[in-house]
């Protein structure tokens, strides 16, 4: 468990977080050690966590890939339930029903 203990004197996370797949993040310029700034990911990432400033530095978060929730439907395919949770971008198998070719 993290404990922080806030106080006026509490150092500032001064720079902007560059994290992969984020959308705009100055806003958290400036944010006080144990505040928290929030994590806006790009469309088709989610963010793993809240970005917290401790001590002067930002927390580990990072936007992850989301991950697929359906199979596709896709015509004279085998089926493709094994494609959920396939992350956003990633390639999943496909397998053709017989007298069908890719």
């Amino acid at each position: 468990t993290l404990h922080i203990r806030r106080s006026g004197a509490g150092r500032l996370c001064r720079v902007v977080p560059l994290l992969p797949h984020a959308r705009d993040l100055s806003m958290c310029a400036n944010t006080v050690s144990g505040e928290r700034c929030q994590l806006v990911c790009e469309e088709g990432f989610v963010s793993t966590q809240s970005l917290m400033c401790i001590n002067g530095k930002w927390s580990d978060a990072a936007c992850s890939p989301t991950p697929c929730q359906s199979a596709y439907a896709l015509n004279n395919s085998q089926d493709l339930s094994h494609c959920v949770g396939t992350a956003s971008g990633s390639s999943c198998r496909l397998t053709c029903s017989p007298g069908y070719a890719k």
